[in-house]
């Protein structure tokens, strides 16, 4: 996750850097307390549900580039300590550095939850993770032990027992009713992105899956204007924004799709992306600190107090981008600290693989 080899793929390193600046948006919108406030309709209202159905695609692009590469790989215990490791440096640090400069005081349920992020679900997206990652190797030899015919049945069944069924079925949540938030649908997004890897080699332009992303998007926010609309008191009006839905799954696949046809030639941006694709996971990791989010967006920035301000539109595209930048600076000084400490535990007769 940390560290993209210089011959791989630039296109979905890119895709990596889009999809962390999503979620960075949909964590401004949702725990900055946008979504909630905005009043019904108003311009503030349309851009916020607008932004949050073009990003709410991000998590899966993110298990679905995991799935694309790791079908092919074998699981490697080092990586798996060094992801946990780094979690929960920044868990820890990031909470001890509050309590320093008076921002969080010390109770024991925070604590915890800083100490051990993994097992508490601090980052819930971690935890999901890292238990997709053990079951990787198992999943591979699955998967290629079947057929593409056989492949393309289980497709079908786990779509639509885990996607089509709770988008047509709001109500009853009968076979994951995390709401894509977990390992289930983890899994499910894994079998997808193999047969994305093994099988689909399709000669459609481009811009047909840019274009199913973006009509999906609009369906979606159509979607939630209408049925808070003419159904006012139900509580699924978000049904088609959660990530397991079939709109977001086809969105994300579409947006996947894209960006792996898209070709970059410009030399300087590829060193770019390639640059900062492996501090991607430390921006997540940074703004997402289960203490410090709170902190961010109420007490720091005050999402929630201009949320009907006319400004609003403006100022949430220049927080959204300095989060983005300054957590990205931050992992930054951390990757460079990392490689110097690896450099000189190198000289000292010792080898850390970072």
């Amino acid at each position: 996750m940390n560290s993209p080899k210089i011959n791989r793929d630039v296109n979905i390193e890119l895709l990596r850097v889009v999809a962390m600046l999503f979620i960075v948006a949909l964590h401004y919108l949702g725990k900055g307390g946008a979504l909630s406030s905005a009043k019904y309709l108003s311009a503030n209202y349309i851009f916020s549900w607008t932004i949050e159905a073009f990003c709410a695609v991000a998590v899966n692009c993110y298990v679905i580039i995991s799935g694309y590469y790791l079908i092919n790989s074998q699981f490697k215990l080092d990586k798996f300590i060094l992801l946990w490791l780094q979690v929960w440096l920044y868990s820890t640090g990031i909470y001890g550095a509050l309590i320093i400069a008076g921002l969080a005081r010390l109770n024991i349920f925070d604590a915890a939850q800083s100490l051990f992020p993994v097992l508490t679900s601090h980052y819930w997206f971690i935890t999901s993770y890292m238990g997709l990652y053990l079951l990787s190797p198992f999943l591979n030899i699955a998967i290629k032990s079947i057929t593409k015919k056989q492949m393309e049945i289980l497709l079908f069944i786990i779509i639509g027992m885990f996607s089509v069924w709770k988008s047509l079925n709001p109500i009853f949540e009968t076979f994951d009713p995390t709401k894509g938030y977990g390992v289930i649908w983890f899994v499910c997004l894994y079998i997808i992105a193999a047969y994305l890897r093994l099988y689909w080699h399709s000669n459609v332009n481009k811009y047909w899956y840019l274009l199913v992303y973006v009509l999906i998007s609009v369906l979606v926010f159509l979607s939630k204007i209408t049925i808070r609309y003419y159904l006012p008191d139900v509580s699924f009006e978000n049904l088609y924004y959660e990530y397991n839905s079939i709109s977001i799954l086809t969105s994300s696949i579409g947006l996947f799709l894209f960006f792996r046809e898209l070709k970059i030639k410009n030399g300087n941006f590829c060193r770019l992306i390639v640059a900062i694709s492996p501090l991607m996971l430390g921006v997540y990791l940074i703004h997402e600190q289960v203490v410090l989010r709170s902190i961010l967006w109420i007490n720091i920035l005050h999402v929630d107090t201009y949320v009907e301000s006319i400004m609003f539109i403006p100022i949430s595209v220049l927080i959204i981008i300095a989060v983005f930048s300054g957590c990205t600076l931050i992992e930054a000084i951390r990757f460079k600290l990392f490689a110097l400490f690896e450099k000189r535990k190198c000289q000292g007769g010792f080898t850390v693989n970072y």
